[in-house]
Formats: C-alpha cells, sequence, structure tokens
C-alpha cells in the first residue's frame, strides 16, 4: 500500500525534516550534500510541503542528547535524511540511521542494517557471493606485508574499504604489474587504514541500474558507460571523475540501454541487480553497478540512498520513468510512510496498541 501524499493530508501533522551533514571542509562530495539539501527542500516546497531543515555537524555527536531533543522538538511528520557522516567517518551515516530508527519517526532511505553491510565493500561482496551473484574475485588487505594470493588475475583494481563517494579511487587504482602492488597498497592504507579491497579489474561497460520500492522494487533504468567511446580517459569511474569538472574523466556520460535492442540484456541486468538489492536489504531507493566480461555479469558495488541532486545519476534515470524531481521526492517520501504503516500494523496486529499518536491512526488501518 502507497500513501497518497496530498497538500493538507491529515496525515501529515507536521513538518517535513530535511537532515543532512555539514562540516568544514573543501571536500566537493561532502559540499554536494548541502547542495542536495537545497534542492531537496525546494523540490517538496514546491509541491506544497511545510518543509524544515536540520544541519548535524562532528561537534552534535559529542552531544547526542541534545541533538535527539532538537530533532523530536520540531515533531516532524517525516525526516528526509540526507546525511552521510563526515570525511574520514563515513560509518557515522551507519551509526545517525540507528538514531532514527530509535526516534520512531518515519524517515526515508535505507536502514542501518544496509547501509552497514554496504559501506563495507568485503562484507557487501560476502553477501552478494553468499547469494550466488557474480563479484570480482579479491581480497581485503589491512597491511601492505600481506602475503597476496598467488592465483589472483592481473590487472587489479584497488579502493578503500569504507569510503563513499568514490573517495580514495584514482589513477594509482589499477595495478597492472605484481611488483607495484605492495608500493601502492602503502599509500593507500595511509590514507585509508580501516583497510583496502584487492580485486580482479572487470574491463568493459559499466551499467548502473536505479530502483525505487520498499520490494518489490521498482527499476527506474539501466544506464551504461562505454569507455571505448573516450579518449585519454581512466577506464573507471574515479573521485575526479564525480567532482573535478576540470578532470578530462569528468566528460565521461551514461546513456540509457536501447528498449528495443538491447531488452534482453537490460531484462538481465535488472533481475541480477534486484536480487542484489534484496540480498542487502535495500528499500527506497538504491543503485546497483555492474560490468560484463566474457558473458558474464559482475555485481561491483551496491549504493544504499544514492545523491539525488538534480543533476544526479538517479534523478536522470527516474526521469525516464516519468517522474519530476518533486514527483521522485513525494515519492521516496510515500516509501517512508508506507513502511512506518506496515510496523505500526504489526504492532497493532500483535498487541492491539497503537504507538504514534502524532499521524492518523485511520491511515494505517485503512
Amino acid at each position: 500500500m502507497v500513501v497518497e501524499l496530498m497538500k493538507g493530508n491529515p496525515g501529515v501533522k507536521g513538518p517535513l525534516l530535511v537532515i543532512a551533514s555539514e562540516e568544514k571542509t573543501e571536500r566537493e562530495d561532502m559540499l554536494d550534500i548541502l547542495r542536495c539539501r537545497n534542492a531537496v527542500m525546494e523540490g517538496l516546497s514546491s509541491a506544497g510541503y511545510d518543509v524544515t531543515g536540520l544541519n548535524i555537524t562532528p561537534a552534535d555527536f559529542q552531544d547526542l542528547p541534545s541533538m535527539i531533543r532538537r530533532i523530536r522538538g520540531i515533531r516532524p511528520s517525516c525526516i528526509f535524511n540526507l546525511f552521510e557522516g563526515f570525511s574520514g567517518k563515513p560509518v557515522l551515516e551507519r551509526e545517525f540511521c540507528r538514531i532514527l530508527e530509535n526516534l520512531d519517526i518515519p524517515f526515508t532511505g535505507n536502514t542501518s542494517a544496509t547501509l552497514g553491510k554496504c559501506l563495507n565493500k568485503d562484507e557487501t561482496k560476502k553477501h552478494l557471493k553468499k547469494a550466488g551473484i557474480t563479484v570480482p574475485g579479491g581480497y581485503i588487505v589491512r597491511s601492505h606485508l600481506q602475503v597476496v594470493p598467488s592465483r589472483i588475475r592481473y590487472p587489479l583494481f584497488i579502493k578503500p574499504c569504507c569510503e563513499d563517494g568514490s573517495v580514495g579511487i584514482d589513477h594509482q587504482s589499477i595495478i597492472m604489474e605484481p611488483e607495484d602492488l605492495a608500493a601502492r597498497l602503502e599509500e593507500k592504507l595511509l590514507r585509508h587504514p580501516s583497510g583496502i579491497v584487492v580485486e580482479e579489474f572487470i574491463p568493459g561497460r559499466e551499467f548502473n541500474v536505479a530502483f525505487l520500492g520498499n520490494g518489490p522494487y521498482e527499476m527506474q533504468s539501466v544506464s551504461v558507460l562505454d569507455y571505448a567511446r573516450y579518449e585519454g580517459v581512466q577506464p573507471f569511474l574515479g573521485y575526479d571523475s564525480k567532482w573535478d569538472p576540470a578532470s578530462p574523466d569528468y566528460s565521461m556520460t551514461f546513456t540509457e540501454l536501447d528498449e528495443g535492442k538491447d531488452r534482453e540484456l537490460k531484462t538481465s541486468i535488472g533481475r541480477i541487480a534486484s536480487k542484489a538489492g534484496h540480498v542487502l536489504g535495500c528499500r527506497s531507493y538504491f543503485r546497483v553497478d555492474l560490468r560484463e566480461r566474457d558473458g558474464k555479469m559482475y555485481v561491483l558495488d551496491v549504493n544504499p540512498n544514492p545523491d539525488i541532486n538534480l543533476d544526479s545519476g538517479f534523478v536522470r534515470q527516474s526521469r525516464t520513468r516519468g517522474y519530476s524531481y518533486p514527483q521522485l521526492l513525494e515519492h521516496i517520501l510515500n516509501l517512508a510512510l508506507e513502511e512506518k504503516m506496515e510496523k505500526n500494523n504489526y504492532e497493532i496486529q500483535r498487541t492491539g496498541l497503537y504507538k504514534d499518536s502524532r499521524i492518523d491512526k485511520s491511515l494505517y488501518l485503512s
């Protein structure tokens, strides 16, 4: 059941609260969170909602009771969660989500359990592999002195285990020869001591699949990036390709798979990506990244709560399904309330008690 959010809906009492992380930094990926906050607030306001913003800073985590009182004091009907941790502390994205779960207020995006699995790329691969989903062969390194498996296939690709937004991925992320590996790992581990994932590099086209839904999922589209179309670029998406307009890699763009010619491929990719999301417990909105080698599709990454700025890939993909930006935001809100309703219906059936008096009980019983 999806709730239709309309102006004056009696089930929405109090403002919609948009929460984002804010810190003193020049990192473009962190500054993009604030741009996204502004876009989301403007989009929701244009759709007729009462919207309030709240930025969470590193200092707020020094006084959690005060932070929680600030959130509760706004009495939001729903929280639009854009919090993504801070520089060097991406794990706080999961920890903040745990706080929201304990507040018993509907919030958008994925659960803390899913964020925890997906923020650790080694754990992500283990869960996917156990479910029979093909992932690149590899291992995690926590010391540059660690012994390298002899049968691993070069070239290799190295990336921080617990970072997001392509942080730590650059022109040194591809390892062509075994003799280069130890020095590169030593350098990367100095910046990312939580570990480096070393895996076989999968060449060829890259696919992005965007999903909405709490299950079953609604696939938005399958986009493809063909690196062969570009000259003088690295064959993967590093930090500069996403955040530095001066980089030659920044010009690379995804296009949509052809509905006619690529229908069978699109169906196959969508099935694999949907299974990956299900295995990791994804809900609300997420993206799956894949590559193809020798006729086999490899899942590279699963991204819960991806960027939904106006110029983001997820928004572009949802536009192909007919969603305007305000409609996309509204649908994400619908999914948050839907999830809350299902949980409260379960509590009503189990105990006969209704916990949240601020939201119209009739909506949960219709």
